[in-house]
């Protein structure tokens, strides 16, 4: 959810004031502008690949944190073991599992394939021709 507001507003950082879209795009100068934003992101017409996350998957992760938090109450504040492990490549390094290999994917193709709002596609396209003007691969 955050991530989401956060991309749509700095693509939306292109939208000058003379253009007529400057009064629909995403920011969080205030705290109006930033509820409006988040409602526009979060809107359920987004199905459950783009904007919020499903209501299964906020309700999994609220039940962990209590859990979580109950432990760490149980314990009286101490280090409860085992809570909050992580799981994939970094606890396998932290198991001392060397993981080598498997398939790339290409830093390109990964960021078109990120979820954005309708209203911020448009300045997308010019936030990235314009950092690609700025910055040319050498």
């Amino acid at each position: 959810m955050w991530t989401a507001l956060s991309v749509a507003t700095s693509f939306c950082s292109v939208i000058e004031s003379t253009n007529p879209g400057y009064d629909k795009r995403f920011t969080r100068y205030t705290p109006r502008n930033q509820g409006t934003s988040y409602l526009r992101i979060l809107g359920p017409v987004h199905g459950p690949s783009g904007g919020a996350s499903i209501s299964s998957l906020i309700c999994r992760d609220v039940k962990e944190f209590l859990v979580a938090l109950c432990a760490i109450r149980d314990a009286l504040g101490i280090y409860v073991p085992g809570l909050g492990t992580r799981a994939g490549h970094r606890a396998a390094a932290g198991a001392g599992i060397a993981q080598r290999g498997g398939r790339r994917v290409n830093k390109a193709a990964a960021a078109d394939s990120e979820w954005v709002h309708l209203g911020a596609v448009g300045p997308r396209a010019q936030f990235l021709a314009r950092s690609k003007k700025r910055h040319p691969e050498s």
